[in-house]
């Protein structure tokens, strides 16, 4: 993960936190540091990949079906993942369904930067994006409310990476 998405993650935790639960979907540690390192002191935090590595608590058999009941979490993140996702929808979908309502949904994703496959690099996001993520959780059955979303600065010592970051609270 790179400095600045660590950087948009602990922002994150420090505005909207404390969190009891959180759980993170794509917590394999590749390079840079997991969310787990801005995570408030004192929550359970479980982290999720499709296969086992550093800060993987879980491996889910499948990417689009998380091993986890609904409406549990006080905050579901991710970050640098959705790139790498072949059905980020999907994804969502998911993350949405653990969220208890009342709680958050977190995403960090690039915006710009050099293909860098994990195993694939399919997508990059874009300021629309959140609110067609909101819809699309809408025309399934999901309620959740878009709180912010934004174009982050770009990374000082990668240029190439300009991070889009978005949160929803679930209703």
């Amino acid at each position: 993960m790179h400095q600045t998405a660590m950087q948009y993650g602990k922002q994150f935790f420090d505005k909207y936190g404390p969190f009891r639960r959180v759980v993170e979907v794509g917590s394999m540690v590749v390079a840079g540091g997991s969310l787990r390192e801005v995570a408030n002191e004192g929550c359970v935090y479980v982290g999720i990949d499709c296969e086992r590595g550093p800060g993987v608590d879980v491996v889910a058999a499948d990417p689009y079906t998380l091993p986890i009941a609904s409406n549990v979490c006080d905050a579901v993140v991710s970050s640098s993942t959705f790139e790498h996702a072949d059905f980020f929808w999907l994804t969502f979908l998911e993350m949405v369904r653990i969220c208890k309502p009342g709680g958050f949904v977190y995403v960090n994703s690039p915006s710009n930067g050099y293909v860098h496959r994990h195993p694939v690099d399919c997508w990059r996001f874009y300021p629309d994006a959140a609110q067609a993520l909101t819809k699309w959780a809408a025309r399934n059955g999901q309620a959740v409310e878009l709180v912010e979303t934004f174009m982050g600065e770009p990374d000082p010592d990668i240029a190439h990476w300009i991070d889009w970051v978005a949160v929803w609270r679930k209703g």
